[in-house]
This record gives structure tokens, C-alpha cells and sequence, in this order.
């Protein structure tokens, strides 16, 4: 497990693999938003994403922005997220998959 104290920042091309899906936990501890993603070419696959908050906005567990970004997502557990809007929040969705 990884318990985050703040959001992961995302904003180039990374690919994010457990190599054994379901074994990485990213734990936002209840205190932050687990991941913002805001530009590049981005895969998550086989992990779990829980315990994101996000106060004031959208997308506790995961919030994707920016109109270049592509989001691939496979496999991901994503739970017990919570925002004062959606628990998870996609800006522009015709650039995500």
C-alpha cells in the first residue's frame, strides 16, 4: 500500500502496472485526492485506488482533465472515494477511454 499525504500528479506519459493486479493499493488516507490527472498519455491497470477526498471539487479517487489527455484504465478497483461532487470526474471525455 501506498498511503498518499498528497494527490499524485499526473502530466506526461506514464503507464501505472501492478504486477500483480490488485496488489497496489493508493490510499488517499481520507485527506487528499488520490490522483490528478491533467495531460499526457496515461494507463492504470490492476490497482486499487480508495480513501480519496476531495473537499471542494469533483473526482476524490481520480479526476482527469486537460483536452489532450488520454486515460486508459484496465482493471482498476477504485472505492471509497469521496468529493463534494462526483468521486471520480472526467473534464472532456471525448479524449478518454
Amino acid at each position: 500500500s501506498y498511503l498518499l499525504s498528497s494527490q499524485l500528479q499526473i502530466n506526461r506519459d506514464v503507464i501505472i502496472e501492478a504486477e500483480i493486479p490488485g496488489t497496489v493499493v493508493l490510499d488517499g488516507q481520507g485527506s487528499t485526492r488520490v490522483m490528478q490527472i491533467s495531460s499526457g498519455t496515461v494507463e492504470l491497470i490492476g490497482l486499487n485506488i480508495t480513501g480519496g477526498l476531495a473537499s471542494s471539487n469533483d473526482g476524490g479517487g481520480i479526476h482527469i482533465s486537460g483536452s489532450n489527455t488520454i486515460a486508459t484504465i484496465k482493471g482498476c478497483y477504485i472505492y471509497s472515494n469521496e468529493a463534494s461532487g462526483v468521486k471520480f470526474c472526467i473534464d472532456d471525455i471525448r479524449n478518454n477511454t
